[in-house]
C-alpha cells in the first residue's frame, strides 16, 4: 500500500507540475510552432530528449528518424505523462515550450492537451499565418598541440582546425497554411568556414565566411503520410547527428522525403542528389588516356521502425548510392516500394555494374526496467562465397549501447558503448562510390577502420543544467574515407582490424576524457566543454603518446525557432 501511494502521489506531483508550467510558459513563447515543422539537429531539445531516454523514458524516443516533427514530440510529451520514468524535471521545460505557445484560452482545455494523442491537431493554427526569427551562435575554441576532430580525418595542426572564434547567424521564415502545411527557408551567414564539415557554399567574397541556405523545406500531410521536399539535415537511428546508417555530420541534403506513421509502426523513404564527383588520372588512378570523367551521384534510402510494444523497436532498411555519367534519375530506385538489392541486378541497366552501393541494416531498442539497451548493424558487403572470402574483406559495421539511471537526487544516467566500423566499410574501389558526400561520411564520424569505446555519465542539477563526463578509447586504422585514390576492399580478407599499410604501418591509439557542462534553455543556451586526448603513433606513423586538448565555450541567442 505504501508503495502505491507514493506512486499515486508522484503522479500528482508530475501531474501538477505539467501543468504548472504549461501555464506559466504561455505568456513567455511567441508565434506558433506548426506540427510540421522541423527541429533543427542541433536544438536543445534533443539534448533533454536524450537524456530522457538514457533515464530509461521509451515515449522520449520520438521516432528513429532525425529530424523530429514538432507534432510528434508533442503527441510523446503527451505519453511521458502517463510514464514513471520519465522525470518530471527534465519533462517540464520542453512542455512549457511545445505546448504553451499554442494555447490561446488554456484552462478549459488543457486536460484535452494532457490526454489526446492528436494533441498536434488541436494547437494547430487553422488560418495562413508568416512567422520569422533568427539565431546567433558563437563559439570560442582551443587547441593545444593540434586539431583531431572530425574524427574521420587525420589529426592536424592547430591551423586547420576550428577557429579562435566562430560565429553563425541563421535568419528563420515561415509560413503555414493551416495544420497540414508549412514552408520554411533558413539562410546561414558563419564568419569563418574552416573545419567545418557542414558547409557545402562556395567561399563569401575574400573573406573566410559563407552565405548559404541550411534548410528550405515544405511539408505537407494527407492522412498519416507526411510529404517533405528541400533541403534538411536527416540522421536515421543512432543518436543526435550520429549513425551508422545515414548521418547528420555533412552538409544538409537537397532531398524528397516520405513518411508515415501509426501506433506501432513508422515508415520512411528519401531520395536525395549529391555532389557530382569528376575523376581524373592524377587523383583515383585512371587508366593512362581516360582524362576526367564527371560523375552525378544520387542516394536512395527506405527503412521501417516497429514496435510491437512500447518498450521494444525494431529497425530495418536500405540505402544506396549510385553514380551515373548522365543524370542520376531513376525511377526503379525512386520507388519506395522496391527492394534496392533486386533492382540493382536490373540486366535493362546495362554499363552500370560496380557503381551501386548498397548497404543494408537493421537495429533494435529496448528499455528493460529503467535500462536501455540499444545494438545496430550495416552490413556494405558481405562475403559469403569462399572465394570471394578468400580475396575480398568483409564491410560490416555494428554498435552496442547501454544505459541505466544512477540512483541519487538528481536525474541523473550512465551510458556505455562500443562502435566499430570495418578497415573497408563505406569505402569502394572508385572515390565516386564511396559512402560519403562532399568528402564527409554519410555513414558513422569514426569513418572506416575505427572503434571506440566509451562510458559517458551525465546529470542535470536543475531542469535546465546538465553536467557530463566520459572517458574511451579510440583506435584508427589505416583507411580513410576521403582518401583518393579510394581504396577497394578486394586482396584485403584476413587483414587485423585496424588496419595499416606501406606508408601508414601503425595502428593510431588514443585515450580520451571530457567533461561538459550545457545549459539547454531554448533561447540562450550555454556550453563548455573541454575534451583531452592522448594519441600515439599519430596519423598511423609511429609515435610516442602526445596530449591533444579542445576546449570549447559557446552560446546561443534564439528568437522564435520552432
Amino acid at each position: 500500500m505504501p508503495s502505491n501511494l507514493s506512486r499515486r502521489a508522484t503522479h500528482s506531483v508530475r501531474a501538477a507540475l505539467l501543468a504548472l508550467v504549461l501555464v506559466s510558459g504561455a505568456a513567455r513563447l511567441a508565434g506558433a510552432q506548426h506540427p510540421l515543422s522541423t527541429l533543427p539537429l542541433d536544438d536543445p531539445a534533443y539534448r533533454a530528449l536524450g537524456a530522457l531516454e538514457r533515464l530509461g523514458c521509451a515515449p522520449a524516443r520520438v521516432s528513429a528518424f532525425r529530424p523530429y516533427f514538432v507534432g510528434d514530440v508533442r503527441a510523446a510529451l503527451t505519453a511521458m505523462r502517463a510514464d514513471s520514468s520519465c522525470d518530471a524535471r527534465v519533462v517540464a521545460p520542453l512542455a512549457a515550450r511545445f505546448f504553451a505557445a499554442e494555447v490561446r484560452v488554456l484552462a478549459p482545455i488543457r486536460d484535452s492537451l494532457l490526454e489526446r494523442p492528436d494533441t498536434q491537431l488541436l494547437v494547430s493554427p487553422d488560418s495562413p499565418r508568416l512567422a520569422a526569427g533568427g539565431v546567433l551562435d558563437v563559439a570560442f575554441t582551443g587547441l593545444t598541440k593540434g586539431e583531431y576532430r572530425p574524427l574521420w580525418r587525420d589529426v592536424r595542426a592547430d591551423s586547420l582546425g576550428d577557429p579562435a572564434l566562430r560565429a553563425i547567424l541563421r535568419g528563420r521564415g515561415t509560413w503555414s497554411a493551416g495544420p497540414r502545411f508549412v514552408a520554411t527557408s533558413e539562410l546561414w551567414l558563419e564568419s569563418d568556414r574552416r573545419n567545418d564539415p557542414l558547409v557545402r557554399s562556395k567561399k563569401l567574397r575574400d573573406s573566410g565566411g559563407f552565405l548559404d541556405v541550411s534548410e528550405a523545406y515544405m511539408n505537407g500531410r494527407l492522412g498519416p503520410v507526411v510529404a517533405s521536399f528541400g533541403r534538411s539535415s536527416e540522421a536515421w537511428l543512432g543518436e543526435g547527428r550520429e549513425s551508422l546508417v545515414l548521418s547528420a555530420w555533412g552538409p544538409s541534403m537537397d532531398r524528397l522525403s516520405l513518411s508515415a506513421r501509426w501506433s506501432k509502426v513508422e515508415a520512411r523513404a528519401l531520395v536525395s542528389l549529391l555532389d557530382d564527383v569528376v575523376l581524373d588520372e592524377a587523383l583515383d588512378s585512371l587508366a593512362k588516356g581516360t582524362g576526367s570523367v564527371r560523375l552525378h551521384r544520387a542516394f536512395v534510402a527506405h527503412a521501417l521502425a516497429w514496435r510491437p510494444v512500447p518498450r521494444l523497436e525494431i529497425n530495418v532498411g536500405e540505402t544506396m548510392l549510385f553514380t551515373r555519367r548522365g543524370a542520376p534519375v531513376d525511377f526503379a530506385y525512386f520507388n519506395p516500394l522496391n527492394p534496392l538489392v533486386v533492382v540493382q541486378n536490373d540486366t535493362g541497366r546495362t554499363g552500370t555494374e560496380g557503381r551501386d552501393n548498397v548497404v543494408i541494416f537493421g537495429g533494435a531498442r529496448a528499455w528493460i526496467g529503467r535500462a536501455t539497451v540499444d545494438g545496430q548493424l550495416i552490413v556494405d558487403d558481405v562475403q559469403v562465397d569462399s572465394k570471394d572470402a578468400a580475396n575480398t574483406a568483409h564491410q560490416l559495421g555494428w554498435s552496442l549501447a547501454a544505459a541505466a539511471p544512477i540512483p541519487i537526487t538528481m536525474p541523473a544516467s550512465v551510458r556505455v558503448s562500443y562502435r566499430r566500423i570495418g578497415s573497408f566499410t563505406y569505402s569502394r574501389g572508385f572515390y565516386s562510390e564511396a559512402y560519403q558526400s562532399y568528402g564527409v561520411p554519410l555513414g558513422s564520424e569514426l569513418g572506416p577502420d575505427a572503434s571506440v569505446a566509451d562510458v559517458n555519465v551525465e546529470a542535470w542539477p536543475t531542469s535546465t543544467l546538465q553536467l557530463s563526463a566520459g572517458a574511451g578509447r579510440w583506435l584508427h586504422g589505416a583507411t580513410r574515407i576521403e582518401r583518393r585514390p579510394s581504396e577497394s576492399p578486394n586482396f584485403h580478407a584476413g587483414e587485423s582490424f585496424p588496419s595499416t599499410r606501406a606508408g601508414r604501418p601503425a595502428v593510431q591509439r588514443a585515450v580520451t576524457w571530457n567533461l561538459g557542462a550545457q545549459l539547454t534553455n531554448q533561447w540562450f543556451p550555454i556550453m563548455a566543454r573541454v575534451e583531452f586526448a592522448r594519441i600515439s603513433n599519430v596519423n598511423n606513423q609511429p609515435s610516442t603518446a602526445a596530449l591533444y586538448v579542445r576546449t570549447v565555450v559557446g552560446a546561443r541567442y534564439a528568437i522564435r525557432t520552432p
